[in-house]
């Protein structure tokens, strides 16, 4: 009976040994935030994302007497928006999230941008743009009637006149600038509250009938409470995933225990031997599944891979490397863990053979100690 348990542990260990260095794996490598804050960076994902918006603003249909040019809008927005200012955001996301998932569920999940820079940044380059605009202005045509005239009224104006101008015409660029918030909570947003303020600043009549910004904010509120039943949602199945793997571990480290307690009867030489061979096998499955896997990647899957002409030039480039690294970061865990054990386990296999035999048991020795003298 116990050389049957011993065979069964033998197996059920030798399975579990490479699918626990997996998913420990993953967990503390793949899904961990240094490895994504990492992977954003090296492949320039920020740099990416703004040639996007950039490609937008090209294909952007713009009038041909429309003042503002294709290159002043980009430069406008490079102006106010910064890679660098990107990346501290999309970090500081990843590690509001990485805290939010050790809170208790229930607790809501803030996820703040900052915008005071884009603010002050876009306030004083739109006036730039505005200020420079004003000097190519040419005056208008006295030929031409009051009603036709456009661009041209605000010829000779300084920046301070013409907003000075628009004003008079309930046109406030400050007032609209300063109510831009500095900050905003994607997962809490307070847009419900930014709409009917506007709205109500706007609104001539107090009827009883529902606005437009009242259904804006029922919609929106309804939204935010369907997002926060998602999150608490998703988190309790992470809890439940979180659980398993460590209840995994302790039912790993049992049946281990197990093992070198059924094969103690045996003495120095059956134990050495025993947990020779099994770190031998346990460590060849997980050391061989690392090497296949790189060679699959590298022979295998990204030669003959297919990336969607859907995708961004710079993205269908950075696809095979973030593979790549996805491989690294997966499997050569298993793999080192693997190679060590099977160096352990020839140790045990090779070195038992020279550890004579003992007719006593550890287990036998260490129950007769205990025993009363008769």
């Amino acid at each position: 009976m116990r050389v049957l348990t011993n065979i069964l542990l033998f197996i059920v260990l030798t399975i579990l040994t490479p699918v626990l260095l997996v998913v420990t794996a993953l967990r503390v490598n793949v899904l961990h935030t240094t490895f994504i804050k990492h992977q954003l960076d090296q492949h320039h994902v920020y740099q990416i994302a703004f040639d996007a918006v950039d490609e937008k603003i090209n294909d952007l249909e713009l009038d041909d007497n429309f003042p503002i040019t294709h290159e002043e809008i980009r430069n406008l927005f490079h102006q106010v928006f910064t890679t660098a200012w990107l990346q501290d955001n999309v970090e500081m996301i990843l590690d509001d999230v990485d805290a939010w998932l050790d809170t208790p569920i229930g607790t809501p999940l803030s996820i703040v941008i900052s915008l005071s820079g884009p603010k002050e940044r876009f306030i004083s380059s739109f006036d730039a743009l505005l200020d420079e605009k004003l000097q190519d202005i040419s005056p208008c045509d006295p030929r031409t009637s009051s009603e036709e005239q456009g661009l041209c009224v605000f010829s000779g104006m300084s920046l301070d006149e013409v907003k000075g101008e628009l004003a008079a015409n309930d046109i406030k660029l400050d007032e609209f600038f300063g109510q831009l918030p500095d900050s905003i909570d994607l997962a809490n947003p307070e847009l419900p509250t930014f709409l009917q303020s506007s709205d109500e600043a706007s609104s001539v009549d107090g009827g009883s009938e529902e606005t437009t910004s009242e259904k804006n904010t029922d919609g929106l509120t309804a939204q935010s409470e369907q997002l926060t039943r998602m999150l608490d949602e998703f988190k309790r199945y992470y809890i439940i995933a979180q659980h398993i793997f460590w209840y995994l571990w302790i039912i790993y480290g049992v049946l281990f225990a197990e093992f070198i307690v059924l094969n103690a009867w045996g003495g120095w030489r059956r134990i050495v031997r025993w947990l020779g061979a099994l770190c031998l096998t346990v460590g060849i499955i997980p050391a061989t599944i690392g090497v296949a896997s790189g060679y699959f990647v590298q022979q295998q899957l990204l030669p003959h891979m297919q990336i969607s002409g859907d995708l961004p030039a710079a993205v269908q480039d950075i696809v095979p490397h973030v593979i790549s690294d996805l491989q690294q970061a997966i499997f050569i865990l298993p793999m080192s863990v693997g190679l060590v054990l099977v160096g352990l386990g020839l140790a045990g296999v090779i070195g038992g053979h020279w550890i004579p035999k003992q007719n006593t048991s550890f287990v036998k020795v260490a129950t007769e100690k205990v025993k009363p003298k008769g």
